[in-house]
C-alpha cells in the first residue's frame, strides 16, 4: 500500500511536469511560433499580389510594342507645306478627295480667312457638296478622324435646290494647323 502511495505520488508529480512543460510549450507556441506564421502567410499574400500585379504589367508592357508601331508622328497631325498657299492647295486637294471618296458631287472650294482661328498658323478651306445626308456624314466623319487633324469650324446644311429625293447641301469651313516653323529648342525658356 505504501508502495502504491508512493508511485501514486511519483505519477501525480510526473503528470503535473508534463502538464506544466506542455503548458509553457502552448504559451511559448502562442508568443513565438504564431506571430511567425501569421508574419509567414501575410507575406504570402503580399507575394501573390505582387505576381498579379507583375502579370498585368507584363501584358502591358508586351501591348505597348504593337502600340508604339501604330503611334502617329507628331508631323501627321499638321498640314504638310511651308508655305499657307501650300498647305491651302495640299488641303483643298485632301478634301476633294473626300468628298469624292464617300460619293459626294464636289460643287466648289475656295480658301478662307479664318473667322476664329483655333490657332497662330491656320488655313482654312471653304466647301460647297452635294449628296445624301448618310454620304454628307461618312465624309464629315473621315475629315474629323483623318491625319493631319482637321476642324470643322463651321457648317449650313440646306435641301439642294430643284431635288425632291433627299440630297443635301453643304457649305462648311474646315481648319488644319501648319507646324510652327520656329524649332521648340529655340523658344525653350521664353515666356510668350
Amino acid at each position: 500500500m505504501i508502495r502504491d502511495q508512493s508511485t501514486r505520488a511519483l505519477l501525480l508529480r510526473r503528470l503535473r511536469f508534463v502538464c506544466i512543460n506542455l503548458a509553457m510549450l502552448a504559451v511559448v507556441a502562442l508568443l513565438v511560433v504564431a506571430p511567425l506564421v501569421s508574419k509567414a502567410v501575410e507575406q504570402g499574400e503580399a507575394i501573390a499580389d505582387r505576381a498579379d500585379q507583375l502579370a498585368r504589367l507584363t501584358a502591358i508592357a508586351g501591348n505597348a510594342s504593337p502600340m508604339r508601331n501604330n503611334a502617329f508622328k507628331i508631323d501627321e497631325i499638321y498640314l504638310s507645306g511651308s508655305e499657307e498657299r501650300l498647305a491651302s492647295a495640299d488641303l483643298q486637294a485632301n478634301l476633294k478627295a473626300v468628298a469624292s471618296a464617300a460619293g459626294l458631287r464636289f460643287l466648289s472650294v475656295r480658301a478662307v480667312t479664318p473667322g476664329r482661328p483655333l490657332g497662330a498658323r491656320m488655313v482654312a478651306v471653304g466647301l460647297d457638296l452635294e449628296g445624301s445626308a448618310g454620304a454628307l456624314r461618312d465624309a464629315f466623319k473621315n475629315i474629323e478622324t483623318a491625319r493631319p487633324i482637321l476642324f470643322v469650324t463651321s457648317l449650313v446644311l440646306r435641301p439642294a435646290p430643284g431635288t425632291a429625293d433627299g440630297v443635301m447641301r453643304a457649305e462648311l469651313t474646315v481648319q488644319g494647323a501648319m507646324r510652327d516653323p520656329t524649332p521648340v529648342a529655340a523658344n525653350a525658356g521664353q515666356v510668350p
